[in-house]
């Protein structure tokens, strides 16, 4: 029998910003890689408010870009785009093709069911092409992911033993293709980073079938930010927009070792959008971090100790009382909230992606972090990893108290899992957050409050290696904002103060050591 290998590309599933208007936005992002196609049914998109003192309007969200690197065809309706491609008109198309399906609009429309679905699907999963379903509805998924797998079977005479079933509670694509010794199937749940998965399965099925592409490579996407401060970026974008939101950030601080010449660059800030209501019980805020490291002439090849960065609410929580503030921020304990979700490393040399999808008005900015030479950040050269723990602290009220830590691994691309040595002009950056605002800050409407945000944190690691143990040089860094919440009918927040810099809450130091840490 033929062996089956089941691959998943890493999926970040990690705050549903936005429910786009599924396959109509990928026509609409990538019209110039759409050649014979016919539209699906059009759904409206979700909509988004641009929060003002004048008033709440309504506006749509603007979708993100989906990468094609050949030729798609989509089944469905003839509304919008002239060009039609049937059912029965997919044995006929080129091999290496994408082909998007609208299952609701098939089955609904043309009354198609899964069995013939499957036989239809058969010559193309066999070809090696790339298959995408689309359903609004979740009970549909397994269904689908069965379709894709009967499909194969029968084209490779042959029995699918299993395949993956994950759990999805609105609508997905389900992604699947295959070749004589493999079959890839992977639900997507759209969410507002759903592109960022759809292009890494694109790039595996690309790579794995040696596609041949008439398109730029994968990373370039216009609306995405690669290797950069998502701190400087969303004030950019907030004063770009003359948004009605606050915003108190550190700035870009940097901390170097006069010995390898490596620097540390830290920057954290919070951010909130005032509301329509003049007296909100609690603020929905976010919290947000940069860190990075900047190899110097003299700081090659150096072990990597550890290299952390974190969010604390509970510390926060407890500097108010200290201080006896009259309000606190926490977060309202929904965990994929935090960004980047953890990653690991993926097998078939499809190297995870740490990832911060921000919505600001009608943007959605899409951060992307890897290890680059400092002169072409645009070329990674490793890939970055996380592993994120939370460990929630006491209840209170509406929200949670919860220390979030990133764990920030540095992996050989070309080596599965293999740890790397820093490198002279390289940098290794990481954004970090508890965004969709959900983060939470919680205020007696009547009364002027005061409150610390969490303690923001950076923390590095690098040793050396002696004659007889290592040198080490650290890192480190925190901070946390004091604000206060002004009453009126237009509220308003101010900051009172800030704890954060180098004389007080960063620094470097070395130390003999007999281990690396």
């Amino acid at each position: 029998m033929i062996v089956l290998v089941l691959a998943l590309v890493d999926v970040f599933l990690i705050t549903a910003l936005f429910k786009p208007s599924v396959a109509s936005i990928i026509i609409n992002a990538v019209s110039n890689a759409v050649r014979f196609v016919s539209s699906i049914t059009h759904r409206p998109g979700a909509a988004y408010g641009s929060l003002g003192r004048g008033g709440f309007m309504v506006v749509p969200a603007k979708p993100q870009p989906l990468v094609l690197p050949v030729t798609a065809y989509v089944v469905g309706s003839g509304r919008f785009i002239s060009g039609l491609v049937g059912l029965g008109q997919l044995s006929s198309l080129p091999n290496d093709s994408i082909v998007i399906i609208d299952w609701d609009f098939v089955n609904e429309t043309m009354h198609t069911s899964l069995n013939q679905l499957a036989e239809q699907l058969e010559g193309v999963v066999g070809r090696g092409d790339l298959v995408i379903l689309y359903t609004e509805n979740p009970g549909q998924v397994p269904m689908l992911e069965e379709a894709i797998a009967v499909a194969w079977g029968n084209h490779y005479k042959s029995k699918v033993i299993g395949y993956p079933v994950m759990h999805v509670n609105g609508s997905a694509y389900v992604v699947g293709f295959g070749g004589r010794n493999y079959l890839v199937i992977s639900p997507v749940q759209v969410s507002g980073e759903y592109t960022v998965t759809l292009n890494g399965l694109i790039s595996y099925w690309v790579q794995i079938n040696k596609v041949t592409t008439d398109q730029l490579p994968l990373r370039n996407m216009d609306s995405t930010y690669y290797d950069v401060d998502l701190c400087r970026q969303t004030l950019e974008a907030i004063q770009s927009n003359n948004l009605n939101q606050w915003f108190f950030g550190t700035g870009v601080n940097t901390i170097m070792d006069t010995n390898t010449g490596n620097e540390y660059v830290y920057d954290y800030c919070i951010t909130g959008v005032y509301e329509p209501s003049g007296s909100p019980a609690d603020i929905p805020v976010e919290y947000l971090g940069f860190n990075n490291i900047v190899v110097g002439s003299n700081g090659g090849g150096g072990d990597w100790g550890y290299y952390n960065v974190g969010i604390n609410m509970t510390a926060g929580y407890y500097i108010d009382q200290e201080n006896g503030y009259n309000s606190y921020m926490s977060w309202t304990g929904t965990p994929d909230a935090a960004q980047p979700g953890s990653t690991s490393c993926s097998s078939f040399s499809s190297p995870s992606t740490l990832e911060v999808v921000e919505q600001i008005a009608l943007e959605v900015l899409e951060f992307i972090y890897d290890a680059a030479l400092e002169s072409d950040p645009s070329s990674p050269v490793y890939s970055l990893t996380a592993s994120l723990s939370i460990v929630n602290g006491p209840y209170v009220s509406s929200g949670i108290l919860s220390s979030l830590t990133w764990s920030i691994g540095v992996e050989n691309q070309n080596w599965f899992c293999a740890p790397v040595q820093t490198q002279i002009g390289y940098e290794y950056p990481v954004g970090f957050g508890v965004l969709d605002g959900q983060g939470l800050w919680v205020v007696n409407p009547g009364t002027i409050n005061t409150a610390a945000s969490p303690v923001y944190s950076g923390n590095v690691a690098i040793c050396y290696p002696l004659s007889s143990g290592y040198l080490v040089e650290q890192f480190f860094s925190q901070g946390y904002f004091v604000l206060q919440y002004n009453p009126s009918a237009t509220y308003t927040v101010s900051l009172l103060s800030s704890y954060y810099g180098p004389s007080s809450g960063s620094g470097s130091y070395e130390l003999p050591s007999s281990t690396c840490p």
